[in-house]
């Protein structure tokens, strides 16, 4: 699918949202981001912006009317850190994202995308593949995302609109939001605190945030319709991928491993299998996880510095 014509971006000032802004709009998309806030904040790539509540299907609708977007990528979501998962307004973002996606077929639409979740699957031992795996979701989130790629794909077929499904892994990098493992632990480390996590024996899917950003923008002009992991599809045990990050922010003697409970439904192993991704969409991330942890790292040194007094800069 040629890069041209307007797209409407929901979730631009999103942590994958901002990345995936300037990935679009570099394939030639006039972007069009939507924001709740009255003032946007500056996001390479975004060309106009609509303030609206999504949450609202009339204002959806309405939206739609106004943009009549060629393209559509729906990221908005409630984030909430340490509410999301259970957050009582995933339902209403579940009834939103139906309204959206039939707003835009019935508007004309031709192709759009949804940023699903690996919280979707049923956790197991083997790699998670679109096609065998099965969706067995352990929170209102993970049900939420999933309801919403079948009621989309049902609005889709009904007004003969492309509809793709990333399913996204663990994306990370610079800016990540509180309460992610990656961020969280570098934050502190950098600081000089202590660190308490899980045992760290679970296995996870890591994908720096811009990849994550290039494979979504990938997908939508692939023309590949349905769910698709996007992922490394590389197996990492919390445990080393926190030594790793000790070894960069330094401060591996204040890690304390399992000094905190896993979380409720937290599974064992969630790693892509990415056959789809590499396959048939045609990517393969560009920067490897050690690359990864140290940009994030990096940015977080920065941005500490950065926020310190003059005083404080001076000192030896």
């Amino acid at each position: 699918m040629s890069g041209r014509g307007t797209l409407l971006l929901t979730g631009a000032t999103g942590f994958v949202g901002r990345p995936l802004a300037a990935a679009l709009a570099a394939r030639g998309w006039n972007v069009v981001g939507t924001t709740s806030r009255t003032d946007p904040p500056a996001v390479a790539g975004v060309a106009a912006w609509e303030h609206v509540d999504l949450t609202d299907a009339a204002a959806s609708r309405a939206l739609v009317a106004r943009t009549r977007p060629d393209a559509l990528v729906h990221g908005a979501w409630t984030t909430t850190p340490g509410r999301f998962w259970s957050d009582p307004t995933n339902l209403a973002w579940l009834e939103a994202g139906v309204a959206l996606v039939d707003a835009f077929g019935a508007a004309g639409g031709r192709r759009a995308v949804g940023l699903g979740t690996c919280a979707e699957y049923a956790g197991g031992d083997a790699r998670l593949d679109e096609a065998t795996t099965p969706i067995r979701p352990a929170t209102p989130y993970g049900a939420a995302k999933a309801a919403l790629f079948q009621a989309g794909t049902a609005a889709a077929l009904a007004h003969g609109v492309s509809f793709a499904w990333a399913r996204l892994f663990t994306p990370y990098g610079p800016g990540e939001p509180p309460g992610k493992l990656i961020g969280s632990v570098a934050r502190a480390l950098v600081a000089g605190e202590r660190v308490a996590t899980t045992e760290g024996t679970q296995e996870r899917d890591f994908l720096y945030v811009d990849d994550a950003a290039e494979a979504v923008a990938a997908l939508l002009e692939s023309g590949v319709e349905g769910p698709v992991d996007v992922g490394s599809g590389e197996a990492v045990r919390l445990r080393d991928l926190i030594a790793r990050l000790a070894a960069l922010a330094g401060g591996a003697d204040r890690v304390d491993l399992g000094a905190r409970p896993r979380p409720p439904h937290d599974p064992d192993r969630l790693v892509a299998s990415a056959a789809r991704l590499t396959r048939e969409v045609g990517f393969r991330p560009a920067v490897s996880l050690d690359e990864g942890l140290a940009r994030t790292v990096a940015a977080i040194r920065d941005e500490m510095r950065r926020a310190r007094t003059p005083n404080e800069e001076a000192r030896p």
